[in-house]
Order: structure tokens, then C-alpha cells, then sequence
């Protein structure tokens, strides 16, 4: 699904996932990487205020996520 791009569907599974089996260190990172990818399909629509929240949502799970910080700068 994320392959596709078809990330909210993505999240839906990893929080499927999650529910199930919650300190699932592989599945918090790619709950991140979700939001990572929903922030930057939201820059590329110059969403620059979601997208920094979608950001922000990936550095909540993993905060030494470095993309999710330079994207929040090329942001602002």
C-alpha cells in the first residue's frame, strides 16, 4: 500500500497491526514513515501547514526521524 502511494489505507493496516501486538518496534516505524509520506504528498500540494503535522505526528513516534525534521524546515 505505501508502494502505491495509498497511504491512508497503509495506516489503517499498521494500526490494525498495532492494536494487535503495540510494541511492535517494526510497526511504530512504519506508522512514522506513514506520516512522513501523508506530509510530504501534502508539501507537494502546498499544504505547508498539514503537511508540518504530519511531520510532527512521525517525530511524536520516532523523534531522531532526520527526513521528517528537514522536511518540517523546507516547510517554513
Amino acid at each position: 500500500l505505501m508502494a502505491a502511494k495509498q497511504y491512508q489505507a497503509a495506516m489503517a493496516e499498521y494500526n490494525a497491526a498495532k492494536a494487535i501486538d503495540p510494541a511492535n518496534p517494526i510497526i511504530k516505524r512504519n506508522i512514522a514513515e506513514c506520516f512522513n509520506n501523508m506530509g510530504i504528498m501534502l508539501f507537494r500540494k502546498h499544504m505547508y501547514g498539514d503537511a508540518i503535522g504530519r511531520f510532527e505526528q512521525c517525530l511524536k513516534i520516532v523523534p531522531q526521524h532526520q527526513n521528517a525534521r528537514r522536511n518540517i524546515m523546507l516547510c517554513q
